[in-house]
Formats: structure tokens, sequence, C-alpha cells
């Protein structure tokens, strides 16, 4: 083989090399932007979740204290309705 033979095939190869190596960087620099994004992502959806879980946290307070005052609201209509039983019991008894 000649000189310039030789050095056509190690510029070929070194051209190739280069190629391959500038496609890796390129994928690399593209993985990167893709891992960016998909972070970004993640960490988007996660805010959205903890207001949405923050939210319903609020709204079961909420009806917790519903319950809460619903169960007062029985007691005391059971306690209104005896009253009224005992005071129609008395009406009864006394016709005048």
């Amino acid at each position: 083989m000649t000189t310039s033979a030789i050095i056509s095939i190690i510029i070929a190869v070194c051209g190739f090399v280069l190629t391959i190596a500038t496609t890796i960087f390129t994928i690399g620099k593209v993985m990167g932007s893709f891992t960016a994004s998909i972070t970004a992502q993640v960490a988007s959806l996660r805010e959205l979740v903890m207001f949405r879980l923050d939210r319903l946290e609020t709204k079961q307070d909420k009806y917790n204290h519903l319950q809460e005052r619903f169960a007062k609201t029985e007691s005391s209509t059971a306690s209104a309705h005896h009253r009224i039983d005992t005071l129609e019991q008395r009406l009864n008894a006394n016709p005048n």
C-alpha cells in the first residue's frame, strides 16, 4: 500500500469515529433534555397531587365537622320530642 492510501484509510476511520462520537454526544444531549423534561413533568404532577390531596383533606375536615353538628342536632331533636311528648301527656291528663 502506498502512503497516501494508508493516510486516506486513517482519515476515513477518524471521520467515522468522529461521526459516531458526535452522534453519541447528540444523543446524550437529547436524553439529558428528555430526562430534564420528564423530571419537570413529574415535579409538576407531584405538586398537583399534593394540591388535590390538601383540598380533599379540607373537604374531609368539613364533612367530619358536619357529622358532629348533625349528631348534636339529632340529640337536640330527640330531647325536644321528649319534652313535647311530656307536655302533651300533661295536657291530656289535665283537660282544663
